[in-house]
Parts: structure tokens; C-alpha cells; sequence
């Protein structure tokens, strides 16, 4: 089964100021805060499962900053990364 990536249309990223997470496909998601002057600040979050468990004998999921809002940086990490298998790092253009 292939994975589903850019879930997310351009024109629901650039019009939505729900405040959440929204999932765009392969562990990238799109983040979006309430800001202090009443708007919104929206960035790009990774999210990934570490290889070991925690405590309790669950994974460990993190996740990692991607910096504010840019559709070139989604195609850059969906290029960069692939789909090849190889999973353990993702790197952005």
C-alpha cells in the first residue's frame, strides 16, 4: 500500500486559522498557534517513532521543528525523504 502525501490542498493551508495539527502525509504535519496580536502563526512539524520503548514498553514517538509555513519546504522534505524504506532521518532543501 503507498502512503498518501500532500494531503493537504495550498489553498487549505493558506486559508485555515483553526488552531491544531493537521496531517499532510508521511509524519509531516502543519501546525497552527494563536498568535498574540489575534492571528495565527503556522509551521511545519515532523513527527517520527524512536527505535526503542519507553518505560512502559511503548515506542517513543518526537517530533521535530521545521520552521514557519512554506510549501517549498514540504516538497523539499517529500523529495528528500522518499519513500525508499529509509526513514531514519529527513532532511529539507
Amino acid at each position: 500500500m503507498a502512503r498518501r502525501l500532500n494531503l493537504l490542498s495550498p489553498k487549505f493551508i493558506e486559508t485555515i486559522d483553526k488552531p491544531g495539527r493537521y496531517a499532510d502525509g508521511a509524519g509531516l504535519y502543519l501546525q497552527v498557534a494563536s498568535s498574540r496580536n489575534g492571528g495565527v502563526t503556522k509551521s511545519w512539524l515532523f513527527r517520527y517513532m524512536r527505535g526503542h520503548l519507553s518505560r512502559n514498553g511503548k515506542p517513543t514517538s518526537r517530533e521535530m521543528g521545521l520552521g514557519p509555513l512554506s510549501t517549498n519546504k514540504r516538497d523539499g522534505f517529500i523529495t528528500t525523504k522518499g519513500l525508499s524504506g529509509n526513514n531514519r532521518f529527513a532532511r529539507l532543501v
